[in-house]
């Protein structure tokens, strides 16, 4: 059932997004056909982030009592992933915003070992993230670009762990399953530093505690802008996850490069 009500928030996440688009161009056409005034403090803007983030997954998960460590190449979860994705927007009306940014990811990785001489173990972990920010905020320019903002963080995590022991004949399957989802309120700040009119180093640092559950983030960027439209930025993101809540635990750290575009409207 978790399930299901999981995907049914991505689906509609997706049809919000496509919605929200066509409005705020819209809404953005109209302003510029207003007066000056309405032009420079009145306009609606939309910035939609496409990117790639080839992710490694490092730390430990815990589901009904077994334990099993995370160490998962960028490699290993193309080879695995069942489903994943990611993206980001932000609606600006003068110095206010609104931004979303969301990850979905779904991996099953299998490993064996040998244990001692004659036995061996099999495992499959399947881990299940899905997290979104939703942050409102001010942003300021004056000479350097920077914002302050503040919402909430949603999280959604399931671990599987599967073990079977082979000494002769297999043993029974040993299976954990645990599922939770949490919140946690989270601020941040970002910075842009232009070293000319086309390229700039941009800097996004954010953090969210509550009752056991802690992130962080922080995403460095060089950015080349090409036009009043289009944006290319490469970087590096980091995404620490820590929650324990009865017998399911997520500590978690990941990272990896970050390539992709930001379109403006």
């Amino acid at each position: 059932m978790r399930e299901k009500l999981l995907q049914v928030r991505v689906l509609l996440f997706v049809f919000i997004l496509l919605f929200s688009l066509p409005v705020c161009v819209r809404a953005d056409d109209s302003g510029s056909k207003s007066t000056a005034d309405a032009k420079d403090g009145n306009r609606l803007s939309l910035d939609l982030d496409l990117y790639f983030w080839p992710v490694d997954l490092d730390g430990n998960v815990s589901a009904g009592g077994q334990t099993a460590h995370t160490d998962v190449k960028f490699g290993d979860i193309i080879h695995d992933l069942k489903m994943g994705g990611n993206g980001a927007f932000k609606i600006s009306k003068g110095n206010w915003f609104l931004s979303n940014d969301f990850l979905y990811m779904d991996v099953s990785h299998k490993n064996s070992a040998n244990i001692a001489p004659g036995v061996s173990l099999g495992t499959t972990l399947d881990t299940r993230v899905f997290t979104d920010l939703v942050a409102v905020g001010r942003q300021w320019q004056n000479p350097v670009a920077w914002n302050l903002f503040m919402g909430a963080r949603y999280f959604y995590g399931r671990v599987r762990i599967d073990a079977i022991g082979y000494i002769g004949p297999p043993n029974p399957e040993v299976v954990a399953v645990k599922s939770d989802d949490w919140v946690t309120p989270t601020i941040g700040a970002g910075v842009n530093l232009p070293f000319n009119n086309k390229l700039s180093l941009n800097f996004i640092t954010d953090i969210g505690a509550a009752d056991r559950s802690f992130n962080w983030e922080a995403v460095p960027t060089l950015c080349w802008k090409f036009n009043d439209m289009f944006t290319a930025f490469v970087g590096y993101r980091l995404l620490d996850i820590r929650h324990k809540e009865d017998n399911f635990k997520i500590d978690t750290l990941m990272h990896g490069p970050i390539i992709g575009a930001k379109i403006t409207f």
